[in-house]
């Protein structure tokens, strides 16, 4: 949504290379609160670096050009630095200080010019009274999908107890009912009720391994969580992810402290528009807020380039929904105007039509985005996701064991 408080159409970042290692320096823009910085590397994914910047300390070094970086340990080629931008507003944006890595693999031989990336226009949901609804649940950053066939390694994983928290009841919309939130008349095109005991065969329980067995790492760098796919299963007519504290050896023979559930559809269902929606509930902590980073998202082959459409993620407690493409970022926090909770279902979507997105939580428009837009072809991804401690500068994100659960997935067609 937009905001007078963000009033900067220009990066508030400059990048140039200093003694060999990136420099950053801040043109000024009082209408920031936090910046936080990570790479972008196209051979080794979206990896964090960790360092969150208070924007007040920045500010302070307005000109200066003493370096906050150092490339050592990163690879020879090209580069992107990140900089996640967050406002007092609580909207995001990215811009990225491109560089390049000589072949010594210290030395920054390049940095371009900062691409800025202006903040974009969210259109607010309009104050329609809706009927009461049912639903919940969204990604986060991808890579291409690796080529591995490798077989699941043995994994000793302790007994675990998972309590199954207290639901709030209200009825699922019936399929023929038509999709919640946008308006006009569709067909159904595509959907999974769960109603099976087993996963259907257009998902795979794991992140692009091209398998059902491979036990596989995170998504991004952001997790540390392996995707097991014994922690997928359908029961009670519900496709249950269960993330949970136990050592997880991924197939790339890293060992992880939290096992996660996943699917995605990458081999076995793709879409290009229309309005994709899931009934989902993600339990909460003791404070009501959403545990862990659990997700509902669609992704393209080439990535950023086709775009990421988180139709839901719960960050920091909250749900929000996000688009990134190779231009940036854009998203909101969607909580109070859709009355989302966790520890209730709540249902999530979004309508995707050339050049346009909306979002939509309990069907209600949530965020409109309109830059970027891909006409690519994207598969479906939920996940159960389990963020490192201090994403994005946020260091009390609910972390906790839990089972989220998935009524339905649909994805319909206009008529």
């Amino acid at each position: 949504m937009s905001s007078s408080a963000d009033r900067s159409n220009a990066a508030p970042l400059a990048g140039r290379s200093v003694n060999g290692k990136v420099a950053i320096f801040v043109t000024g823009d009082t209408s920031v609160e936090r910046i936080s910085f990570y790479l972008d590397s196209v051979d080794r994914g979206w990896i964090a670096t960790d360092h969150t910047v208070p924007f007040d300390m920045l500010n302070s070094r307005k000109g200066s050009s003493a370096p906050l970086f150092d490339t050592a340990q990163w690879s020879k080629g090209s580069h992107n630095l990140i900089a996640a931008i967050t406002y007092k507003s609580g909207r995001r944006v990215e811009t990225k200080v491109p560089f390049t890595v000589g072949s010594s693999g210290s030395t920054v031989t390049t940095v371009a010019p900062v691409t800025t990336v202006r903040p974009v226009t969210t259109t607010a949901a309009p104050t329609t009274t809706r009927p009461a609804t049912t639903t919940t649940r969204p990604a986060t950053t991808t890579t291409t999908r690796p080529a591995t066939t490798t077989a699941a390694p043995t994994t000793t994983r302790p007994p675990t107890t998972t309590t199954r928290p207290a639901t709030t009841t209200t009825a699922a919309p019936s399929t023929g009912s038509g999709p919640q939130g946008p308006s006009g008349t569709f067909r159904l095109h595509w959907s999974d009720e769960f109603n099976g005991t087993s996963l259907a065969s257009h998902w795979n329980p794991n992140w692009l391994a091209g398998n059902r067995s491979t036990v596989t790492k995170p998504i991004n760098g952001y997790e540390e969580t392996c995707y097991d796919p014994a922690n997928v299963s359908v029961r009670n007519g519900e496709l249950v992810l269960k993330a949970e504290k136990r050592s997880c050896r991924a197939s790339n023979g890293t060992t992880y402290p939290w096992a996660s559930g996943m699917v995605e559809s990458y081999s076995g269902f793709r879409w290009t528009y229309g309005y994709a929606e899931a009934r989902i509930f993600v339990p909460a902590d003791s404070n009501g807020k959403f545990l862990n980073w659990g997700a509902f998202w669609s992704n393209g082959n080439n990535h950023p380039v086709d775009g990421e459409i988180d139709i839901f993620e719960g960050i920091n407690g909250s749900a929000e929904w996000n688009f990134h493409w190779s231009g940036g970022s854009n998203g909101g926090n969607a909580t109070s105007a859709a009355n989302v909770k966790a520890n209730q279902w709540n249902t999530f979507g979004v309508l995707w039509e050339p050049g346009r997105l909306e979002f939509y939580m309990n069907g209600v428009r949530v965020g409109t985005q309109t830059q970027g837009v891909t006409s690519s072809s994207h598969y479906l991804i939920l996940n159960n996701g389990v963020q490192t401690k201090q994403n994005w500068g946020y260091t009390n994100w609910p972390q906790g064991n839990s089972e989220m659960r998935v009524d339905w997935v649909r994805v319909w067609k206009r008529a």
